[in-house]
């Protein structure tokens, strides 16, 4: 793309920010919060059939108004807004736009990244707040501690003997899958795992693990659950057919 259809593009653009602008200040002066530039142009890397990237924060549902899509010679235009929340994450509008005045790939990066923790704070910060926490029951605990070791106590183990760190380390994944879904889902204490994972000393991490599993058996004894262990075939056989589907 030479100079001249670059420069031409950038005045199109220019011309179609100041309509939005003007629009937004002469009928919506307080149903709009933000009017910010995304995408190619705000970057720089666009090109000729490149659209406008507009993001336009609400204040009110009225400035739903400002929405608009359209074709401008061969290019298509989609004006995006997003509504007023009543919870936003703290400091977003300078978060936010912090990721449109980016100028470097470094910079962007860093702004976006900045931007998405904040939201996952909020995240968790209204779970917690508003969400019903599940507490462990006896009911809900049957199984888990068995689960938890059946699919990863010997790998840790294994892993550790074999000084296998791809190994060790897909079972320490697995394994704080498992603990994070039983926090989630039951209600049992958040156990951190991957912060004391060490390719260079497993068998420090498997110390570890061991230390979360004898930690975890506490949910089972806080609650009056045995765990589902036998020591023969027979035993498991005289048990398991006592069974009977209600």
């Amino acid at each position: 793309m030479d100079d001249l259809t670059k420069q031409m593009l950038i005045e199109k653009n220019e011309n179609i920010i100041g309509m939005v602008i003007e629009r937004a200040k002469r009928d919506f002066p307080e149903d709009i919060a933000i009017i910010g530039l995304t995408g190619s142009f705000s970057t720089g890397d666009f090109h000729e059939k490149s659209d406008l990237d507009l993001i336009i924060i609400n204040n009110t549902d009225r400035g739903w108004g400002m929405s608009r899509c359209f074709i401008l010679g061969d290019v298509g235009y989609d004006f995006e807004e997003t509504k007023e929340y009543r919870y936003l994450p703290e400091n977003y509008e300078s978060k936010y736009m912090g990721v449109i005045h980016a100028k470097t790939a470094d910079e962007i990066r860093n702004a976006s990244c900045r931007l998405l923790k904040s939201m996952m704070d909020l995240y968790h910060r209204m779970e917690k707040e508003f969400s019903e926490q599940p507490v462990p029951t006896f009911d809900n605990l049957r199984g888990t501690y068995e689960e938890l070791w059946c699919n990863c106590r010997n790998k840790m183990i294994e892993s550790a003997e074999l000084n296998d760190k791809s190994y060790a380390f897909h079972a320490a994944i697995g394994a704080q899958n498992f603990l994070d879904e039983m926090t989630k889902a039951i209600g049992t204490r958040r156990f951190e795992l991957m912060p004391y994972f060490d390719a260079d000393h497993l068998y420090l991490f498997k110390d570890k693990f061991l230390q979360a599993m004898d930690e975890y058996l506490d949910e089972y004894n806080k609650v009056g659950r045995k765990v589902e262990r036998y020591d023969s075939f027979e035993q498991l056989y005289d048990e398991y057919m006592k069974i009977q589907n209600v």
